[in-house]
């Protein structure tokens, strides 16, 4: 049994290698989980541990290889007993191994988030490149041509006599920057399920399309049966899942308390009706829904409504201006990178990996995905 004891020695020895780095990738991980006062020079001094333990098993890498056939040349054969022993080894040596060659770019992504730096939550015109400016100018119009093309059909009379607005598109690049934004708001809120996003008054559902990028669940609430179909027959052919359309008022629906985020855009031409509207949404939603409304009546109103403003057009219900405000500290201090709850398997990596995706940060090239993690 001189193999088997030799086995179990590497084996202990690449156990010990192992033991260490997880904890020192526990302690990092536990460090980005916390939502603020994140201990950076506990971090950046533990970073250089998980490099030396990585050096350490591609050190013993060619001792663990070379022991097989040092055995073989010693002893003669391996008994069927003795290759499945081996073979079993390897295959967690290998296992391993892919794990280890990741460590620059966990690194990578841990050097993202310390030290801890502020983002703000929408952009600062005065910072925005007029190549930006004119990129997303375009991207604007070429998603407004797509908008027409896509709802062929007039506003039915009925939603017209009902008070409703055609389908207004606002600019998809202000309404991006506002989904962002709540979107980040939610990584600081730490949901417990799945984000839920309603669109309220949602014509087409090119929004609603828009917005499973960056919630779990996207809905769309509209009046007009043209629109409902559109938006049906869009949803069918995008194939997400995620996106579903609600035919029904939006001035009696009673399930705003079923969404974490709810968008409308003056869906009601009457004035009193839009309050109406507004006043049935902030009433039914659950405290702490964020609301983005961009359009100025609802700025001027959305205090005596009960809400708190997060920041430029996104406000949150039955919350005092000072939580707002905590709030927004928060989730200025998340990554900006869009990223959903995702089912992967688990690695010696994955208390650093959750950690950073649910602050959102991801790898600086995200094209290779968690999936070579693992």
């Amino acid at each position: 049994m001189h193999e088997i004891i030799e086995v179990t020695q590497l084996k202990k020895e690449l156990d010990q290698i192992l033991l260490d780095l997880e904890d020192h990738i526990k302690t990092i991980g536990s460090e980005l989980t916390k939502p603020v006062n994140v201990d950076s020079s506990l971090i950046t001094r533990t970073l250089p541990e998980i490099t030396r333990l990585s050096h350490k098993f591609r050190q013993f890498m060619p001792k663990a290889a070379s022991a097989r056939d040092l055995f073989v040349q010693r002893n003669g054969p391996l008994t069927p007993e003795q290759s499945n022993v081996w073979s079993q080894f390897n295959t967690s040596l290998s296992r391993y191994s892919t794990w280890i060659t990741s460590a620059p770019r966990i690194e990578r992504l841990v050097r993202q988030q310390i030290p801890v730096e502020r983002n703000t939550l929408y952009r600062n015109p005065s910072n925005v490149l007029n190549a930006t400016v004119s990129q997303l100018s375009v991207s604007d119009q070429i998603f407004e041509n797509l908008h027409d093309i896509l709802n062929q059909n007039s506003q039915n009379d009925d939603a017209r006599d009902h008070g409703c607005f055609a389908d207004i598109a606002l600019p998809q690049s202000v309404f991006i920057e506002h989904v962002h934004a709540a979107h980040r708001v939610l990584l600081a809120k730490r949901l417990r399920h799945p984000s839920r996003f309603l669109d309220v008054g949602c014509g087409g559902g090119l929004k609603v399309l828009s917005a499973a990028n960056f919630f779990e669940r996207a809905d769309g609430l509209e009046f007009d049966p043209g629109y409902v179909a559109t938006a049906q027959q869009l949803f069918k052919a995008s194939e997400t899942g995620r996106c579903h359309v609600i035919d029904a008022d939006g001035l009696t629906f009673e399930n705003y308390g079923d969404y974490d985020v709810i968008y409308f855009y003056r869906p009601m031409r009457d004035p009193a009706l839009l309050r109406q509207l507004e006043e049935q949404i902030i009433q039914t939603a659950q405290p702490g829904t964020l609301i983005i409304a961009p359009y100025t009546m609802f700025d001027y109103r959305y205090a005596e409504l009960g809400c708190g403003r997060i920041d430029g057009r996104l406000y949150i219900t039955q919350t005092s201006q000072s939580d707002a405000d905590a709030l927004r500290r928060i989730a200025e201090l998340t990554g900006v990178a869009v990223t959903r709850k995702v089912q992967d398997a688990v690695s010696i990596w994955t208390p650093i990996v959750e950690a950073s995706r649910a602050k959102g940060f991801t790898f600086e090239n995200d094209a290779e995905g968690y999936s070579t993690l693992y």
